[in-house]
């Protein structure tokens, strides 16, 4: 496989001979593909929802999105677009791609800030779909087609949306501006200031008015009160029960309605209703049948531990013990990697004298995986340095659980008391129990 320099000195030969060109990047195969013509290039979207219509293409789970392509788009050029920097071109004079020695990777290298319209140029869409197809384009970008909160973790990351906003601005109203730029500051972890763009988008009733308000529940700390709060005061669709279902699983499933749903209508829908409402053993051919080949699928690709955990406790229910110990691993995997994510945020808190937030993340990460001894220990200094005596006691009454000693406890007790156990580290990057 090619590496950057190969790659760059490739796409400097393409440009050079096309003026107008598309290039996608899939990263399913990690590899780039090259449109290149002399002539406009445009998306024909009626012809891009028949090809996603016909039948080989539906029956591929990942494939079924209209907006799959036009996501992987990498870059656009046009008879305008300024040539790539300067450097080696691969042409049959210089060989370079055939004499450069280095191909030690086995993908090909994601280029960012090589080409100069690293997004999909609005000119290249129809002017009378433009509007619409944009607003939809960065909302799949941000991972929520239609409007919808994420299910799955967001699948190019906040600089691709961030570009295409800003190829777009003149194409979008104020409020779906605002709207945007609140979605892009709480992917990028700036919860406050998405919070007034929110705000200012959902000034007047409009259906992005609608989803700012949705998000703007998500600008509350993660399984938070006041996140669930947000979420139960705002209409009871799909997405916000599964976002209340991964704070509380059985105040999301008391707000499934009764009345049956389509699963072509909302297939996550149709589950959540299952889920609440067939008994266990009853579920019929055709329900297990879309339970496997369908919405499983979608649900594996899901981040959310209390959703896994449902799909999880519906197939053992149904006697679909397989899938039943798929969707176990998915969690494990998921509870595991998040366990270590929020130890290493304690870590950081600790060391840095945060011990509230060193405590909410070495507890929240005892919860996703119980009994190691050494987040206890970590959770136990940083509950004493708060005077959280009740977490403190049901800390303990864990410790008897896994089999310590009152002796042993006790110790541990006083060492923090005495200061022989705290955190230490450097600027936060690295901290550990001193014994």
């Amino acid at each position: 496989m090619m590496d950057q320099a190969a790659v760059e000195s490739l796409f400097r030969a393409f440009c050079s001979v096309f003026s107008h060109y598309v290039i996608y990047f899939v990263p399913e195969t990690e590899s780039y593909y090259l449109v290149g013509a002399l002539h406009p290039l445009t998306i024909d979207i009626d012809r891009l929802f028949t090809l996603h219509a016909h039948r080989s293409i539906k029956e591929k789970s990942e494939l079924d999105d209209t907006y799959f392509l036009p996501t992987r788009i990498y870059a656009t050029g046009d008879g305008q677009t300024p040539p790539p920097p300067e450097g080696i071109a691969n042409t049959d004079d210089s060989a370079f791609i055939e004499v450069h020695a280095p191909r030690s990777s086995n993908t090909s290298p994601r280029l960012r800030g090589f080409l100069p319209r690293e997004y999909l140029h609005p000119s290249m869409v129809p002017e009378s779909e433009r509007h619409d197809f944009f607003v939809e384009l960065l909302e799949h970008l941000l991972g929520s087609p239609g409007g919808r909160l994420q299910l799955a973790e967001l699948p190019t990351g906040p600089q691709r949306s961030r570009r295409t906003l800003d190829a777009a601005r003149e194409i979008l109203t104020k409020p779906e501006q605002d709207y945007f730029e609140g979605r892009i500051a709480l992917e990028s972890g700036q919860a406050e200031e998405a919070r007034r763009f929110f705000e200012k988008a959902s000034i007047a009733e409009s259906d992005i008015a609608s989803r700012a308000r949705k998000f703007n529940a998500l600008t509350h700390p993660e399984g938070s009160k006041s996140r669930l709060e947000a979420l139960l005061s705002l209409e009871p669709s799909t997405d916000v029960i599964l976002e209340v279902i991964e704070i509380d699983l059985q105040r999301g499933l008391n707000l499934v309605p009764a009345r049956s749903i389509p699963y072509e209508d909302d297939p996550a829908g149709w589950f959540l209703w299952k889920a609440a409402t067939v008994k266990p053993g009853t579920a019929d051919a055709e329900d297990r049948s879309l339970f496997i080949r369908e919405v499983g699928y979608d649900l594996l690709q899901a981040t959310r531990l209390n959703l896994l955990a449902l799909a999880e406790r519906f197939a053992r229910q149904q006697g679909l013990s397989v899938e039943a110990e798929i969707f176990n691993s998915r969690r494990r995997d998921l509870a595991v990697a998040e366990a270590d994510r929020l130890f290493k945020e304690g870590l950081a808190a600790g060391a840095e004298g945060r011990y509230h937030d060193a405590a909410d993340a070495f507890w929240k990460a005892n919860s996703l995986e119980p009994g190691e001894e050494l987040t206890m220990r970590l959770l136990l200094i940083a509950l004493m340095e708060i005077g959280d005596d009740a977490r403190v006691e049901r800390l303990i009454e864990q410790f008897r659980f896994i089999g310590k000693s009152e002796s042993h406890i006790r110790t541990l007790v006083d060492e923090v008391r005495s200061g022989k156990m705290v955190f230490r580290g450097q600027n936060g990057k690295e901290a550990s129990v001193d014994p």
